[in-house]
């Protein structure tokens, strides 16, 4: 018996092309939202910015939870980490050669890189494996909603990789016009921070005054304030013209008695918050001015897409805390008044998130829309990184799954097919989001120009792909 037994040709091959026709549908209603001027680059940079920071969190969690029964996932688990790598390390070490040896614009150098490393690994396999999955070749319904949880622990590396390598280095392709942005805001600041020098009422010093008053008290001692707790606060210059002779008393120089008694309680008690203070004040510096760090800082610590993985692969380990989200046995769904506490907040999680993958393929289409062939990117960089996207990647994935499965016996259709399928997957949508965020005139014409080649080819390719991962499957 054969694996296509009882199965249609035409009809298999009209599961695998029928997903893509629908995100072409949609990539053609954005083409034409842009036309008719809906759609503008402002438009763009300003949902891109709601879909990565707003929808995509909600995405990765609720992805990370369709996971049933981790508990069971076992070897599949550390099979599909282990493809993530392989295909996310092939995809940056073929990039790298690509931006080395191309030469693509100064715009699209980094950015060319991380165009071939980094893959839809999520968008199209779930959309395309999900209707394959449940066809009879793969035990029928159920299979889909297996391969949707494969993706899920697949994608949880690719999602730091995205955040955490690919923003950064896409952004240093718009470094100097991020740093130009800091360097005006920061000369506006300075202005308006020299205007208002000169507007201190008598007032404010007199606050100054206070606070070095309140500031010797909380040292430790219970005497009154000396001299060198004022005179390190109040300026003499200042103080002394609104404050009258009695500033003097504050800016004297102290004796050595009180200079003693008071400044060692002040520094035992204080040391420790003002080191904190002082890293804490130096860091908002470096944020404010470092365009660059504020990226990184944002795309890896505080990224909420990054956040969203930790705490769903959290819940979904903790059997107690998934329960609260989820069914436990999602073929057996239980009475109404046996519904989970939090179910209300995974369908609003899942309703959201369902929102990101069709507003990037419309942001896709519209970005098609305004592409100008005289603006194209050299025919050099986009035939190189299709050739290692569609061609190569998948000829080394197949061969690597291939020898893999039959070497360690594994014999899970389901997982032969989403690691097969995710080594021939095009260009990921998420390179432009970032491109148009990370740009300040939000202009993503040369990573657009890829996308508008790439996809319409990768819909011939998966398709021969995923027939081949069908008719070559080692069990």
């Amino acid at each position: 018996m054969t694996a296509l037994d009882g199965v249609s040709p035409s009809l298999l091959i009209w599961s695998a092309a029928r997903p893509v026709v629908k995100l072409f549908l949609v990539m053609a209603f954005g083409f034409v939202l842009a036309k008719l001027g809906y759609i503008s680059a402002t438009t763009s940079k300003a949902i891109s910015s709601i879909i990565v920071y707003a929808l995509y969190p909600f995405l990765m969690f609720v992805s990370v939870l369709s996971i049933s029964q981790p508990s069971q996932l076992g070897q599949a688990f550390v099979v599909l980490m282990l493809y993530a790598v392989l295909y996310l390390g092939l995809g940056s070490i073929f990039g790298y050669l690509i931006m080395r040896y191309t030469k693509p614009p100064a715009k699209f150098k980094w950015g060319s890189m991380m165009a071939t490393a980094c893959g839809n690994f999520t968008d199209v396999p779930i959309a395309i494996l999900l209707s394959i999955g449940d066809s009879p070749l793969f035990g029928g319904p159920g299979g889909g909603t297996i391969a949707v949880a494969y993706i899920a622990v697949f994608a949880v590396p690719v999602v730091v990789y995205f955040f955490v390598v690919g923003f950064r280095l896409i952004s240093e392709d718009f470094r100097s016009d991020s740093e130009s942005e800091v360097l005006i805001e920061s000369v506006d600041s300075q202005h308006t921070t020299h205007a208002n020098e000169d507007t201190v009422t008598n007032e404010q010093m007199k606050t100054l005054v206070v606070d070095a008053k309140e500031s010797a008290y909380e040292s430790g001692s219970s005497s009154a304030p000396t001299a060198s707790a004022m005179h390190v606060l109040v300026p003499i210059e200042e103080s002394s013209a609104e404050l009258g002779d009695s500033s003097k008393n504050l800016v004297a120089e102290p004796d050595r008695h009180s200079l003693e008694h008071n400044s060692r309680p002040m520094k035992t008690h204080r040391s420790g918050f003002s080191k904190i203070k002082s890293f804490y004040d130096a860091l908002m510096v470096k944020y404010r001015t470092d365009a660059n760090f504020r990226l990184w800082l944002e795309s890896t610590i505080f990224n909420s897409s990054n956040i969203s993985v930790v705490l769903g692969l959290v819940v979904v380990f903790v059997p107690w805390l998934r329960n609260l989200f989820v069914y436990s046995d999602p073929s057996n769904k239980p009475a109404l008044n046996q519904e989970p506490p939090l179910r209300v907040l995974y369908d609003f999680a899942t309703f959201v998130g369902g929102a990101a993958p069709p507003l990037g393929v419309i942001l896709l289409g519209a970005g098609l829309g305004r592409v100008k062939l005289s603006k194209m990117l050299p025919f050099r960089v986009i035939g190189s990184i299709v050739l290692v996207r569609l061609v190569i990647i998948p000829i080394i994935g197949f061969v690597i799954s291939y020898f893999v499965f039959t070497g360690l016996n594994i014999r899970d259709k389901i997982l032969w097919l989403v690691v097969t399928f995710e080594s021939g997957v095009p260009t990921a949508i998420s390179c432009m989001y970032f491109t148009i965020i990370a740009n300040p005139s939000g202009d993503a014409t040369d990573v657009t120009s890829l996308l508008l080649v790439i996809y319409p080819l990768s819909a011939i390719t998966m398709t021969v792909m995923l027939l081949l991962s069908i008719l070559l499957m080692p069990f």
